[in-house]
């Protein structure tokens, strides 16, 4: 009885689709990745990166921090990519 109730509401297979959905996410980090020009790009991919990765914070908040320092770098001084 337990059996079937996962398998209705496919749980089993959820763990599979994650996998693959993280593989394709990885897919395409890396062409955006070689897309950083600029030395403050990689400071503040390595920002979100902590932000997201041991820190556990938001998506959302990780996002808006990062455009902030973007637009704070721009504002600085700093080169911006056209």
């Amino acid at each position: 009885m337990v059996h079937r109730a996962r398998d209705s509401l496919g749980i089993p297979a959820a763990p599979a689709r994650a996998w693959r959905r993280r593989g394709r996410d990885r897919g395409r980090s890396v062409p955006l990745t070689a897309a950083l020009s600029q030395l403050w790009q990689f400071g503040v991919l390595a920002a979100a990166a902590l932000a997201l990765l041991p820190l556990r914070r938001g998506i959302v908040q990780t996002l808006l921090l990062a455009g902030l320092a973007g637009l704070l770098a721009s504002l600085l001084g700093a080169s911006v990519p056209r």
